[in-house]
């Protein structure tokens, strides 16, 4: 009697490395296989194929086969794996199923509105953030400019209640300079902060709907996709319904 644990599947060793074979399966995947997890005897450097027995978990992780308490069925709908394959190379992700692009498709203008409204809240609170950090700079600025005042006039008036010589005179005009038109100049790294932050939220205000449009773009690409291969998803509606129904044979059959 076959071991419950296992399943026999045909594969050409591709490569091997000390732990693992690479394996090309007759759908035309290729998957690493810890030796680990497979119990039959192979040849190695074969480049016909092979009878190979695999721990049953190892397939069902990889999705090369369904676990079912009836019917084992190897692979997928062939429509659903191009679908999926087509929307995975231009980097769409999150559809792991046929039923999460047959939601995508059926609800794709909620889905666009819904992550439209959540994109512009992200970004109308970073933007709301940046305009906070400008203020706390500002103010800090000012406080500091404020300290700077009345450091230089306590330091004018101790000048004052003593001898004024010629270098105390000196000394009283250069802070009378610093009072009246260059109490920023200490502070250069803190003004240019300030304006970095203030340009920043500027910019994201005034590009704001075109950052909105690029957050959602990926949702027009899926939709694009999908509705170009129209034939592939009539195809995987009637290939998955298919493989629904043959669930229900003995669990002896394999399909």
């Amino acid at each position: 009697m076959p071991d419950p644990r296992t399943f026999e599947i045909k594969g050409t060793i591709l490569k091997e490395t000390e732990k693992a074979l690479l394996l090309s399966l007759p759908d035309g995947k290729q998957e690493w296989f810890p030796k680990s997890t497979i119990t039959s005897s192979f040849i190695p450097n074969q480049s016909e194929a092979q009878d190979f027995i695999i721990a049953k978990w190892i397939l069902e992780k990889k999705g090369l086969i369904r676990e079912s308490k009836n019917v084992n069925i190897i692979g997928h709908s062939g429509s659903e794996d191009y679908l999926r394959d087509r929307l995975l190379r231009k980097g769409l992700d999150g559809f792991n199923s046929f039923k999460d692009i047959q939601y995508f498709k059926s609800n794709f203008s909620k889905i666009l509105k819904t992550s439209t409204v959540e994109e512009r809240q992200k970004l109308n609170k970073i933007i709301a953030n940046l305009k906070l950090k400008e203020f706390d700079l500002k103010e800090r600025l000012e406080e500091k400019k404020t300290e700077l005042e009345q450091s230089l006039i306590q330091e004018k008036s101790e000048l004052m209640d003593n001898p004024i010589d010629s270098k105390a005179k000196k000394k009283i005009k250069k802070i009378d300079k610093t009072l009246e038109k260059k109490l920023d100049k200490p502070f250069k790294k803190d003004i240019k902060q300030i304006k970095k932050t203030e340009k920043a939220h500027i910019k994201r205000e005034k590009n704001l709907e075109k950052a909105v449009e690029k957050k959602v773009s990926h949702l027009h690409k899926a939709q694009d996709i999908i509705q170009a291969n129209q034939p592939f998803f009539v195809g995987a509606i009637g290939e998955t319904a298919v493989i629904k129904e043959l669930r229900k044979l003995p669990e002896t059959y394999y399909i």
